[in-house]
């Protein structure tokens, strides 16, 4: 049987309603919310030799799609970060640390492609200059259906734009579009292109 500590020791565990796997969603469509939240999840950090801890601050929702690629991410300074227990292994510190955070929601994505769908998180100390973080496994598995147009127009459109030149500059953020809004911009518009040839169509006969 795998333990606790043994889990904390190779990663970082997802502690939510006492489970350690990652949670099952019903299945789901574009425009379907996602929970983005923790409860007293325990996130282990070590260095060695020396006791100082970079603290988590900040954690970081990242959505992808079925093949792994990462569609979306959401950003938040942490509710909660409490430390649990710390010590030593060998000549390595380490601190356990329990977190509590709610985020809101996610969703999934306009026209997103059929299978599973997954959310993993990344928490980070926003405070040094040298960002350091430490990555999740997945935490929750979406399967999503077949959709049709109508469930695309309660759905947002997603995209990250990321500009990598390092070690000089990084620099990377999600951006979401309003698709039911720009639907309906496209109609407004093709309506009044359409009243206007009315309207010219009409004087020409004059």
């Amino acid at each position: 049987m795998v333990t606790k500590k043994v889990i904390l020791n190779v990663g970082v565990s997802l502690i939510i309603i006492s489970s350690l796997s990652s949670i099952v969603l019903a299945d789901a469509v574009p425009g379907t919310r996602i929970p983005l939240q923790l409860n007293e999840y325990e996130l282990k950090t070590t260095m060695d030799i020396l006791p100082i801890e970079w603290k988590p601050t900040h954690i970081r929702w990242i959505l992808c799609d079925p093949s792994g690629k990462e569609i979306y991410f959401v950003e938040n300074q942490l509710d909660s970060v409490k430390v649990k227990e710390s010590g030593y292994e060998g000549t390595t510190h380490y601190t356990v640390w329990q977190i509590t955070e709610d985020t809101g929601t996610m969703q999934i994505p306009a026209f997103a492609q059929a299978g599973e769908w997954t959310v993993k998180a990344m928490f980070y100390d926003s405070l040094l200059s040298i960002k350091l973080h430490k990555y999740t496994g997945v935490l929750y598995t979406i399967p999503v259906k077949q959709s049709s147009f109508l469930d695309n127009l309660n759905a947002p459109l997603y995209f990250i734009l990321t500009l990598d030149f390092s070690p000089v500059l990084y620099y990377q953020h999600a951006y979401v579009i309003n698709f039911p809004a720009i639907v309906l911009i496209i109609l407004s518009f093709i309506l009044i292109i359409v009243i206007i040839k009315t309207l010219l169509s009409v004087g020409g006969k004059k």
